[in-house]
């Protein structure tokens, strides 16, 4: 059932009545930029400060699979105690606290903007974990040339370039299906889970990692599973010796090219499943109905209007699925004038307000729901 809870910095943001969500920038006048409700104060209207460039995080690759992370620490990761003479301690405190998952969008892990979103939501107070997805193969389109007006030439090259681009995403696409990236994506949490032993877990995805955050939140709250057995059972993981996860991962030779060799993860009811608390979806591509299907934690949705990639009808039948099923949904519609992948921070014009405006609108969105599941 969809939430109509809304804290107070949305007290002057419009409602739409119908399906409880949010318009910011609806404005009759195209030229106008954004809409500013007269009763928002004039802070809000200041763009959310980019001082912060260089990302804080730091790549780690996993034991097992070879495969790579970003993690970014809270700033109180810092007081932990790091003494051989207080590990015990060190233990105790590292086992207690809560993991964000952060499955990215197409760019992956490499991205400058993307490590940026992560140390973003570390500086809220959480340890984020940042999957590489693509075994460091991101998708990189080939970029578009201007055309020049009045030049056969240049329009012809401008459409052959146009069209090697889509074809270069199509076959990048057919590189990373499902039938690859969920058993991948299963092996890696699990590493994750055995490494840092966290007290919980909550995943947030954007665009391509939507569709794998969805299917994250549809595994079952228990940990038991067919034939009597544990995903501990199916699945090897690592043994803890009582060492730090940082050293464990030291241990491990970095490969970024290392292609992940699937372990036999439990895929339908891993043992770490029950850990999730929660999940956000923002702006995701290339997901089906069938995602939707037997989602059994919360969800927000962080939706574009008119998107082409998360069609209105699909956001329908997805929220139309969790309401029979009685999960605790809240779907947000952001402005169908921005583009796709608008949450996450990008390369848009200095002078682009809208965008800005609601990237942050959609992070205090993204960070409020997280903070009502996860202490």
């Amino acid at each position: 059932m969809s939430t109509s809870t809304r804290h107070p910095y949305m007290d002057s943001v419009p409602l739409d009545d119908t399906n409880d969500t949010i318009f910011l920038g609806e404005s009759e006048d195209e030229d106008d930029e954004f809409f500013f409700s007269p009763g928002r104060s004039t802070g809000s209207q200041k763009r959310r400060p980019l001082s912060v460039t260089t990302p804080a995080g730091e790549y780690k690759t996993l034991p097992d699979t070879q495969e790579r992370i970003y993690v970014s620490k809270p700033p109180w990761d810092d007081k932990l105690p790091k003494d051989s003479e207080d590990q015990s301690r060190l233990a105790e405190d590292a086992q207690g606290f809560s993991i964000l998952l952060l499955l990215t969008n197409g760019l992956g892990i490499e991205s400058v903007n993307n490590q940026l979103l992560a140390d973003e939501f570390a500086r809220e107070g959480y340890f984020v974990v940042m999957p590489d997805l693509f075994w460091s193969d991101p998708n990189t389109p080939v970029p578009r040339i201007q055309q020049q007006a009045g030049s056969l030439l240049a329009r012809v090259k401008s459409l052959a370039i146009s069209s090697a681009a889509g074809f270069m995403t199509d076959m990048w696409v057919a590189r990373h299906t499902e039938e690859r990236t969920w058993p991948m994506l299963v092996n890696m949490v699990e590493e994750i889970v055995d490494i840092y032993r966290p007290r919980d877990m909550c995943v947030v995805g954007y665009s391509f990692g939507g569709k794998y955050a969805l299917k994250l939140l549809q595994l079952p709250t228990s940990t038991s599973t067919t034939n009597g057995q544990t995903s501990a059972q199916t699945s090897p993981s690592l043994t803890l010796n009582n060492d730090d996860p940082e050293d464990q991962l030291a241990k491990s030779p970095q490969s970024p090219l290392a292609q992940t060799t699937f372990l036999a993860a439990n895929l339908s009811n891993p043992s770490w499943a029950r850990l999730i608390l929660t999940g956000i979806i923002c702006h995701p591509s290339l997901v089906e109905p069938k995602d939707f299907v037997g989602i059994k934690k919360p969800a927000l949705v962080i939706a574009v209007q008119d998107d082409p990639l998360f069609p209105n009808e699909l956001i329908q039948a997805g929220t139309k699925e969790l309401t029979k099923n009685t999960v605790f949904h809240d779907v947000k519609f952001y402005d169908r004038k921005l583009p796709h992948g608008f949450a996450v921070k990008g390369d848009y014009p200095a002078d682009n307000r809208m965008v800005a405006e609601n990237q942050a609108h959609a992070h205090k969105e993204v960070v409020s729901w997280i903070k009502s599941f996860v202490a």
